[in-house]
Parts: C-alpha cells; structure tokens; sequence
C-alpha cells in the first residue's frame, strides 16, 4: 500500500498543478499599458464615467503627488470629486489645445491579481496660446477586478 501511495501522490500534484491557470505575463503587460493609456484618453475627453471605470473606487484606492511645492495624499472620494471638478471646469479646456500624453520607459510586475508599472510620462499641450510640458515619473499600482486592471494607487512625481 506504502508503495502506491506515493506514484499517486506524484500523479495528484501533477493534475492539480497543471490545472492551475498560467499567466501570460505579456499579455498582462499590454493589458496594464492599454488600461493607463485609456485613462489618461478618457481625462482628455473629459469622459468622467469611462475615466472613473478604469479606478478601483473603495476606501483603500490612493493618490499620491509630489511636486516642488510639496506633497499631498488623498482617497478615493476626493480623487473622484476632484476629477469631476477639473472635468467640468469649462474655462481650463476652453483654452486648452493639442494636449496630449505620451507615456514610455514601463517597467511592470506582474501577480495573479495585481500589478505595479513604472513609467515616465510627458503631458503636452497649448493653454492660454503658449506651449506647455510636464515630465513626471509613475507608480501605479494595480488590482485584478473581474477579469479587468483597475487602478488601485497612484503616485505621481513632476
């Protein structure tokens, strides 16, 4: 009996680990990059429904923005309130042109249900008649929701 035993515990491990999903660990990659690149489309389309899909939208979901003037750490809520403020300011993007995002440089880990990327990204565009750019370094953090990337925390650096 001893020496059954152990072929059928080798047999059981091998069925029940090759039933176990494999991760295409570039087409995971490619999904994380479509995902932050619809988002920040979504911003320039001032689509405030489709931009807030692509957010996890609980209390542990975070944003972080450092810049020369210092830093600030907000949840959820205000991140939502204040994308629908800057969306529905009339007066910004009526004097905006031409802007775009172009991002570069992703690193990306991935796990069977999360994800972070690092990323460089240049916002570009004409405000008020004159040429503006902005370079900041990413750190988004994401979380598998029902088959979909969303974004979990982010950290901007200008």
């Amino acid at each position: 009996m001893k020496k059954n035993l152990f072929p059928l515990l080798i047999v059981l491990f091998l069925i029940f680990s090759a039933c176990e999903e494999k991760i295409d660990i570039e087409k995971e990659k490619q999904a994380i990059i479509t995902v932050l690149n619809e988002e920040s489309q979504a911003y320039l389309d001032r689509n405030y429904e489709l931009l807030t899909s692509y957010w996890m939208q609980d209390e542990s979901t975070s944003r972080l923005n450092v810049d020369s003037t210092g830093y600030y750490f907000i949840n959820w809520e205000t991140i939502s309130k204040n994308l629908k403020t800057d969306l529905e300011n009339d007066s910004i993007w009526a004097a905006a042109k031409n802007m775009k995002f172009e991002k570069s440089d992703f690193n990306i880990k991935i796990f069977p249900d999360c994800a972070w990327a690092t990323y460089n990204e240049q916002f570009t565009g004409i405000y008020k008649d004159e040429p503006f750019k902005s370079d900041a370094i990413h750190l988004t953090v994401l979380e598998k929701k029902e088959g979909q990337w969303k974004i979990a925390c982010f950290v901007s650096v200008n």
